[in-house]
């Protein structure tokens, strides 16, 4: 399975907060923005492994011959009511995570981008997959995160903000 998402963030006084939402399924685990689509299996090998607790930035599944980007700026707005106006993409920025879904016996490769809200007065709207969200510091998102590449990936959003301006802190 493909998936696509967004890793959105916003700054208040010099602090870096991202934001993670908590699904409404299951151990109702966070997650950036995302969504899915399927692949054949030899596309996929699995790199990282762990349970259905892990947390994400917003994401989804790619539909069809969508292009990835698109997804996630699809399911940026279906899971948290963020449009692709209400976002500056870091166009540079391109992580990908791969791993095994135990839950669906799957391999799954997450495409994630970094966006700042364009005003810190956008609301978040949230789906019906989705019952609460936090904007969170990176310690605290790294935490909620509970799953090491996860954390390894805003840590290396706050290494790539880091270069492009000293607001968000290394650790």
């Amino acid at each position: 399975m493909q998936a696509a998402g967004i890793i959105v963030y916003k700054e208040i006084e010099q602090k870096v907060l991202i934001l993670l939402l908590q699904t409404s399924y299951g151990e109702h685990h966070w997650t950036p923005p995302k969504g899915t689509r399927s692949f054949p299996k030899m596309i996929l090998s699995p790199i990282l492994r762990h349970n259905m607790s892990y947390q994400q930035v917003v994401s989804g599944f790619v539909d069809g011959n969508e292009e990835p980007l698109t997804a996630a700026y699809r399911e940026t707005e279906e899971e948290a009511g963020l449009r692709r106006s209400d976002l500056v993409l870091h166009e540079d920025f391109k992580k990908t995570l791969n791993y095994f879904d135990p839950s669906k016996q799957k391999n799954k490769c997450v495409i994630y981008w970094l966006a700042k809200v364009a005003s810190n007065e956008v609301t978040v709207k949230l789906s019906s997959e989705h019952r609460d969200f936090k904007w969170l510091e990176l310690p605290e998102a790294c935490a909620l995160a509970g799953h090491s590449d996860m954390a390894e990936l805003f840590q290396s959003a706050a290494d790539f903000l880091k270069r492009k301006h000293e607001s968000f802190p290394a650790k």
